[in-house]
């Protein structure tokens, strides 16, 4: 039920979507930050569920899942099947 009221708050109102956004974007433990498999992304945005997951662990006193920051580079230093060796 908690989690059903996080998202309609967050479906019907663009500022407190925004503020919750760069909250978990900040949420850092030492180098950690939250779990992409547990808050998932879509377009670099947390979506509306992974924001109410949040929501609903910050107000019931929950830990939040953490994990490694992803790096921005999209090679990985891997070049892929083309790479010569």
């Amino acid at each position: 039920m908690i989690k059903t009221i996080f998202k309609f708050k967050l479906e019907h109102n663009e500022t407190y979507q925004q503020e919750i956004q760069t909250e978990m974007e900040g949420k850092k433990e030492g180098e950690k930050v939250l779990d992409e498999a547990t808050y998932p992304k879509k377009d670099g945005k947390y979506t509306k569920e992974a924001m109410a997951q949040y929501l609903y662990e910050r107000d019931t006193g929950q830990t939040h899942t953490m994990g490694e920051k992803k790096s921005d580079d999209t090679t990985n230093g891997d070049k892929g099947h083309f790479a010569r060796n």
